[in-house]
């Protein structure tokens, strides 16, 4: 048990410092960078806790993969009204920031898990 809760420990620490790259690149770095971490603490150990699940119960792994790519995307909606709400810059400026961010932690994640 210890071994999975370090394991969602990193992933989380890992798309939040994957995630806060682009932010560096805001006018106001910080309160995007806030927004940002605040947004994964809320999504990033609950797609992950779903993820092992599926893991565990599901066995295509290309059943696997279609919904967490379903859930990549609820998140990234979700990440979208959530920058929005704390933020309240334009939905389309936040959709876009969510889609960058989760991009290149979703992309990092792939390359990560085919390396293992």
């Amino acid at each position: 048990m210890g071994k999975v809760i370090l394991s969602l420990f990193a992933a989380l620490v890992l798309t939040c410092i994957t995630e806060a790259l682009p932010h560096l690149f805001f006018k106001e770095r910080t309160k995007w960078l806030v927004s940002g971490l605040l947004c994964n603490i809320v999504t990033n150990p609950l797609l992950n806790v779903i993820a092992l699940f599926l893991y565990a119960f599901v066995d295509n792994v290309w059943q696997v993969y279609a919904i967490i790519l379903l859930l990549e995307t609820a998140v990234l909606f979700t990440e979208a009204c959530l920058y929005k709400l704390m933020l309240d810059k334009p939905y389309k400026t936040c959709l876009t920031v969510s889609a960058l961010c989760n991009g290149i932690s979703c992309f990092i994640g792939v390359i990560l898990n085919l390396i293992q």
